[in-house]
């Protein structure tokens, strides 16, 4: 079992603080603090797949959006996607109800691909009818006459699996990558439904890092030591029932950070607007009489609650204690 990174305690005391300051916001672009989240997502999700320029502005390619620049609609009609996903699972976390529909996966598919040019000949939103390669991997993807049914039963699998927002959200992934469904977009699609799970279980949305290439490497390597385990499944060798955790726990694992991350953005935005400005980390050290290469440390590693501006660390004293709810 790979060693976690965040712990609980970490993590369930950021959804203290969280519920303390009402709780998360419906996922809008004029919210500044989901438009933060967005942003750090698209970004990373398209620099995995290859399609991010630096020379973009995503801020204002979200808030002035454009549909006649072809250069950026692939973009739109990721984030049209996503916010479209995003505010489906908010309803069904304020509804208690947890589902992943096999309708939504096809119509989110349709919309990434609605008016762009495409790879592929069928039309959007329909499962894969034809062999397709799974990024770098050497993993062969579902024969096209099983995909239906393999997804069905994740859909069920996932729904039904008593774990946490995080266990739920790696197995999917990991099993709709390897599924591939569909003739492209596999992986823009299944990092959106990633962030379903999680939003339908009130955490935030949290970015995949995959702008650097080592960070690249790190998914693709959980992506990968998973994979024997889903072969497995999905060649009827085991049950579901019998499904190791431990092949996910890798991604797992790598979804915890980001989750502290986006968790932070949460925080801070709500406490600026509801409380206090936030202090520069160096002047937080002042006031608790704490070195800031301490600091900085525990900051890195998402042991306290911090968010960075502009290569500046921001935080606040009051972090440093449990929240009043």
């Amino acid at each position: 079992m790979t060693k976690k990174i965040i712990s609980f305690t970490a993590i369930n005391n950021r959804k203290q603080w969280i519920a303390s300051l009402g709780g998360l916001s419906r996922p809008v672009v004029k919210n500044q603090e989901w438009l933060e989240l967005l942003i750090d997502d698209g970004r990373n999700t398209l620099s995995i797949e290859g399609e991010f320029d630096n020379r973009w502005d995503l801020e204002e390619i979200l808030e002035k959006p454009n549909y006649g620049d072809l250069s950026v609609r692939k973009i739109l009609n990721f984030f049209d996607s996503a916010l479209f996903a995003y505010e489906f699972a908010f309803l069904q976390f304020q509804e208690k109800k947890f589902e992943v529909p096999k309708t939504l996966l096809l119509h989110l598919h349709s919309k990434m691909f609605r008016e762009i040019p495409r790879s592929f000949s069928q039309k959007p939103g329909e499962w894969a009818a034809g062999g397709r390669a799974v990024g770098k991997s050497k993993v062969s993807p579902v024969a096209p006459p099983k995909i239906e049914k393999s997804i069905e039963e994740l859909l069920w699998f996932t729904q039904n699996l008593n774990a946490a927002p995080t266990r739920k959200a790696a197995i999917f992934h990991a099993f709709f990558e390897h599924i591939h469904p569909f003739p492209d977009g596999n992986g823009r699609l299944g990092r959106i439904i990633l962030n379903f799970i999680l939003i339908a279980h009130g955490l935030p949305a949290i970015a995949v890092k995959g702008v650097k290439k080592a960070d690249r490497e790190k998914y693709y390597a959980a992506l990968e030591n998973a994979d024997s385990e889903i072969h497995k499944i999905l060649n009827r060798q085991k049950t579901f029932a019998n499904l190791d955790f431990a092949a996910f726990s890798e991604l797992e694992n790598l979804l915890e950070k980001p989750l502290a991350v986006a968790l932070d953005i949460v925080i801070c935005r709500k406490f600026e607007l509801q409380k206090s400005p936030l202090l520069k980390l160096s002047e937080v050290a002042k006031i608790l009489k704490k070195t800031p290469k301490s600091l900085a440390v525990a900051a890195s590693q998402k042991k306290i609650i911090s968010v960075v501006r502009k290569n500046v660390s921001w935080s606040h004293p009051d972090f440093f204690l449990p929240p009043k709810i």
